[in-house]
């Protein structure tokens, strides 16, 4: 039965997903129909905002598959989001998956130091510490 539940809510939670895009768009065609896409409000940076949101509300029912998906889609369109990262490490860690959290910290620190010559922030560093504790 949970396995069944799982399933229902899941297709739920996709279905959540395209709607919240669609009412987010509609919202945009409405108040800027004219700068959608230009120098105005950017359709992309809603659709990864609604990402963002559905990943935080999977990690707090603790969806972990879900809230992992979500978060790997916002990383594949924007790969610096620290906040993102951080994210899937709680999510890993979470799961007791403590390799996963230092493979995320490790792409992430690489990234950041061949594209910008920096290291984590101070608070993605502390979240790397809690989850492989």
């Amino acid at each position: 039965m949970t396995g069944e539940r799982r399933v229902v809510v899941g297709a739920r939670g996709e279905h959540l997903q395209h709607a919240l895009v669609l009412v987010a768009e509609r919202e945009l065609d409405e108040q800027h129909p004219r700068q959608v896409g230009r120098a105005g409000v950017d359709r992309a940076e809603v659709h990864l905002r609604v990402l963002e949101l559905l990943a935080q509300t999977a990690q707090k029912s603790e969806d972990w598959a879900r809230s992992l998906t979500l978060a790997q889609q916002i990383l594949r369109e924007d790969p610096f989001r620290e906040d993102v990262h951080c994210h899937l490490m709680r999510a890993h860690a979470a799961q007791g998956n403590r390799v996963a959290v230092k493979e995320q910290y490790e792409t992430l620190s690489a990234l950041l130091l061949r594209e910008l010559g920096v290291e984590p922030g101070q608070e993605t560093q502390r979240v790397y510490r809690e989850s492989v504790k």
